[in-house]
């Protein structure tokens, strides 16, 4: 069958199990810093990558963005310690008066790529481009790839699926 696509469950129920013994499992707890303690060769690199990333849009957006990736991802720990006015932004952001046009375009772009990345449009690529440019559209995608990344990986090592 030529064309057709392969559907992934999601999230993805593969286990730690499965993936086998690595060192990671010498990590001191399952969190970012843990994780990272283990290569700090690679921790001022990831840390200053992530820094420019949220600087680049900034903090509001960068928040909402992590609220809605951790919901859709299932992450109840960020969601938990998140402002709750934040938390009720992106969850209702299709409609909530405190959610900006721009907020909005790149809630709904978030949305797509972390649920089913193959479903997103041009429309909606070029819709954040007439909003925040050609730069903020690659910022706020380099953002939402590196929430999904960092968000899942936090998943695999503190429930051990993702």
């Amino acid at each position: 069958m030529t064309g057709a696509r392969t559907k992934h469950p999601t999230p993805c129920s593969t286990t730690i199990a499965a993936v086998g013994n690595t060192w990671i499992q010498g990590a001191p707890d399952a969190s970012r810093e843990g994780l990272l303690s283990l290569r700090p060769d690679l921790a001022e690199h990831v840390e200053a990558y992530d820094n420019q990333a949220r600087a680049s849009i900034g903090e509001r957006l960068r928040s909402l963005l992590e609220i809605r990736g951790a919901q859709l991802l299932r992450d109840e720990v960020t969601v938990r310690s998140a402002d709750p006015n934040l938390v009720e932004q992106a969850t209702r952001w299709h409609d909530h008066p405190d959610v900006s046009e721009v907020e909005r375009a790149a809630l709904e772009v978030c949305e797509t790529f972390l649920l089913d990345h193959h479903s997103m449009t041009d429309e909606q690529v070029i819709r954040l481009q007439r909003l925040v440019g050609e730069q903020g559209t690659v910022a706020i995608l380099m953002n939402i790839s590196m929430i999904d990344g960092f968000t899942k990986s936090r998943r695999v090592f503190t429930e051990g699926t993702f």
